[in-house]
């Protein structure tokens, strides 16, 4: 999971062997210190110089990739276990939206076509009558038929402003491995949310609105170690306009198998940050 405390930023430049120069710039990041933050993009950055050096970059397809290049997320709150270890934690993204990021409890996300109804052909779907054609509900019978495979397994479903999105509290699933990859792809997960969960190695899922679909302009960038004055202003804006709108309902709950404790505490953090139950507009 790409989360971490401290973070450290380094740049190299070296000659690649047809003597173009390559310029890298990396974070990599710690739960320990700033220097061992430090540390470690230090070491980073002397691979990265090797590779661009030996030529062996442009030899090994996807070296330099989303994983690499992507900068770290403000850490916002941590949700730990018994123990003291990460079960998720809280970060800003780039437009000032809080994430959840979990590396045990799967979340997926499935956008849908827009359609009226608010719902009803998931109602009609689990009243056993199956309306043709409804990409809602061919939805939710992918994961009821996956559900039905193990008495292990159980499902939340919610419905948000642009689809849904499923949380699976019983169960525990590298988000980088092949399961988690063909789960998605079984499930019918938007393809980037798939391919982000596997190069951070979480699951992600937005706890609070976008701004522009509650009538607030997105800030430049709420990027890592930005000054506090700088979003201080845009930041009680947001707040201020979050106060109306939820990010998800709960739709249906499947499946008979109880959370495991990490996906209890998920379940609960999640639910209250999203306003689950509230009754207001999704955004």
């Amino acid at each position: 999971m790409r989360v971490a405390r401290y973070w450290a930023y380094g740049e190299i430049t070296a000659t690649a062997p047809d003597g173009v120069e390559e310029h890298r710039a990396l974070w990599r990041g710690s739960d320990v210190s700033e220097d061992e933050a430090r540390a470690a993009v230090a070491r980073a950055l002397a691979v990265a110089a090797e590779r661009i050096r030996t030529g062996r970059e442009k030899h090994e397809a996807g070296w330099y990739d989303y994983a690499e290049s992507t900068r770290p997320e403000p850490l916002i709150e941590d949700l730990l276990d018994d123990e003291g270890e990460r079960i998720a934690a809280v970060t800003l993204n780039r437009y000032g939206a809080s994430i959840i990021n979990t590396a045990r409890v799967p979340f997926i996300d499935v956008d849908l076509p827009e359609r009226g109804g608010g719902g009803g052909g998931l109602a009609r779907l689990f009243g056993r009558r199956k309306p043709a054609g409804d990409p809602h509900s061919e939805a939710i019978e992918r994961l009821d038929a996956w559900v039905r495979e193990r008495s292990a397994r159980s499902a939340r479903v919610y419905r948000t402003a642009a689809g849904l999105r499923y949380l699976l509290p019983a169960t525990e699933m590298d988000p980088s491995g092949e399961e988690a990859r063909a789960l998605m792809e079984r499930l019918g997960a938007d393809e980037r949310y798939a391919n982000l969960c596997r190069v951070q190695g979480c699951y992600r899922a937005r706890l609070s609105p976008k701004p522009w679909r509650i009538g607030v302009p997105s800030p430049l960038n709420m990027r890592y170690g930005c000054e506090p004055k700088e979003t201080a202003a845009w930041n009680e804006t947001y707040e201020r306009a979050c106060a109306g709108y939820a990010v998800c309902e709960l739709a249906a709950d499947l499946g008979g198998a109880p959370p495991t404790p990490a996906g209890e505490r998920v379940i609960e953090m999640h639910d209250a940050a999203t306003k689950v139950g509230s009754g207001l507009a999704l955004a």
